[in-house]
């Protein structure tokens, strides 16, 4: 299966989701046809955010709201392409390109 899965833990607003999706769309619409995004996020109010946001790539995107405390349970069963909004996460990003650059 040549499917492109990318899988967001904790999605925010969905401006990550919208940004990769716009891009793949745009500048690779053979890969966009292939391609799921999944966000999986805790918040109610977050995941109605991403909906709206993602509106154009409905058909694109899955939407797992999961309670915090069953997290674990729903991601065991998820592709292994994970990306991660979160700041620390960012954090190493930005310390690794700060040591290429140095």
């Amino acid at each position: 299966n040549d499917d492109l899965v990318i899988v967001e833990i904790g999605a925010g607003n969905g401006t990550l989701a919208k940004s990769v999706l716009d891009y793949l769309k745009n500048a690779q619409p053979e890969l966009y046809g292939r391609s799921y995004y999944i966000t999986v996020d805790i918040s109610k109010r977050l995941s109605q955010l991403q909906f709206e946001k993602l509106d154009e790539h409905r058909d694109r995107c899955v939407q797992l709201l999961a309670p915090s405390w069953d997290l674990h349970h729903h991601l065991a069963n998820l592709p292994p392409q994970t990306v991660s909004n979160h700041v620390q996460s960012m954090q190493c990003v930005q310390n690794s390109f700060r040591s290429e650059l140095s």
